[in-house]
């Protein structure tokens, strides 16, 4: 039984952390609108939020006590996660894509490692079929961070244009993804 219940939380943690990133993403749909490269990027990150949500409901179901723990985790990572500072944050410095995209970035890396937790405890508690799912989407969410870091130096770049710096876009664009540094950060698409 303490197996289930302990499962149980690491599924519920993820279902409710999923369910609160997912309302940032919408908002930067509008933000990126007209930026094809980002807005398809948000479009994902929107798109697995929505994949991932009921299928994590439907697990969460498996271990029982459904709408208590699915409540009880939302209460938590709304308040503990985030807290109200960051609302605040959000509302006095100004909107720039590539500033909500950063923040994108780290929100997915909680994700990763929600699921890495996830994935670990259902090894350890030989519940396959969660670990296969948080497997699935550790690969998933490590993709949709390697797509936000590929176009955060275009936003960086069109952020300072929109400043009115003068800047040459297509030359700092190529020295970042040519840059062996980072050549990890940037696969080939």
């Amino acid at each position: 039984m303490a197996e289930v219940r302990t499962l149980a939380t690491y599924v519920g943690d993820m279902h409710a952390l999923t369910i609160h990133i997912q309302e940032p993403f919408e908002r930067q749909l509008t933000l990126t609108k007209d930026i094809p490269e980002a807005h398809n990027v948000v479009e994902a990150l929107v798109k697995a939020c929505k994949d991932q949500i009921p299928i994590l409901a439907a697990r969460l179901e498996k271990f029982g006590n459904y709408e208590k723990l699915l409540s009880d985790k939302i209460k938590s990572a709304v308040s503990l996660l985030f807290g109200y500072g960051a609302a605040v944050i959000d509302s006095l410095r100004p909107l720039a894509a590539s500033k909500a995209l950063r923040d994108s970035y780290t929100a997915i890396h909680l994700v990763i490692c929600g699921y890495m937790m996830l994935y670990s405890t259902a090894t350890a508690l030989k519940d396959t079929e969660t670990a296969q799912l948080a497997e699935k989407y550790v690969g998933e969410w490590n993709l949709l961070g390697q797509r936000v870091m590929n176009v955060i130096p275009l936003l960086a770049l069109k952020d300072l244009a929109d400043d009115g710096l003068a800047i040459d876009v297509h030359a700092e664009n190529d020295k970042v993804h040519n840059n062996k540094k980072f050549s990890p950060l940037f696969p080939p698409q």
